[in-house]
């Protein structure tokens, strides 16, 4: 089935719950496992292991754009 939680891949800069605390903290998937758990690196240098994908959610643009911010509107 389809999962809501969506796919990461090494690298993909992710915001993860710390835990499956009520804090999301913001780092990098640096593992995929084969059971649907990542391993995340926090930007603070904390670490952890076998993260399920539900506490985890993508930092990356999913658009088309060139990555730059909108200048704000007048």
């Amino acid at each position: 089935g389809r999962g809501g939680g969506g796919e990461f891949t090494n690298g993909t800069k992710v915001e993860a719950r710390y835990r499956k605390g009520k804090k999301v903290y913001a780092g990098t998937s640096t593992r995929v496992g084969e059971d649907g758990t990542y391993d995340i690196m926090y930007d603070d240098g904390e670490g952890e292991i076998a993260v399920p994908a539900g506490m985890i959610r993508s930092k990356e643009s999913k658009k088309d754009g060139d990555g730059t911010k909108a200048a704000p509107a007048e």
